[in-house]
């Protein structure tokens, strides 16, 4: 499986010349993009680094982690926060980069 991602990566970085195949097929950012720069501003504390990069990526990132782990939360009430986290950060994305 990590033989697999290697080789998908470097097909990306070196053949088609991009690290995001979804900016490389529609021209535009994915929803995640600068997620991973936004995550390691925010771990040094740097608050406005965090906001330039991605400021959902915090909010993405718990998402997952919750729905990754729902065995954590209430039965129902885990799948409302993601779904919640979900719209908002697809409509901060559609604002931000879309419109």
């Amino acid at each position: 499986m990590v033989f697999v991602l290697i080789i998908s990566y470097y097909f990306l970085l070196k053949v088609l010349d991009t690290t995001c195949l979804f900016k490389y097929v529609f021209g535009i950012m994915c929803p995640t993009c600068g997620s991973t720069r936004a995550l390691i501003s925010l771990l040094k504390l740097d608050f406005h680094a965090y906001a330039s990069y991605n400021i959902m990526a915090l909010p993405i990132l718990i998402a997952i982690f919750i729905a990754v782990h729902p065995k954590l939360f209430k039965q129902k009430f885990w799948k409302v926060i993601v779904i919640i986290i979900a719209i908002i950060a697809f409509a901060y994305y559609l604002t931000t980069n879309i419109f």
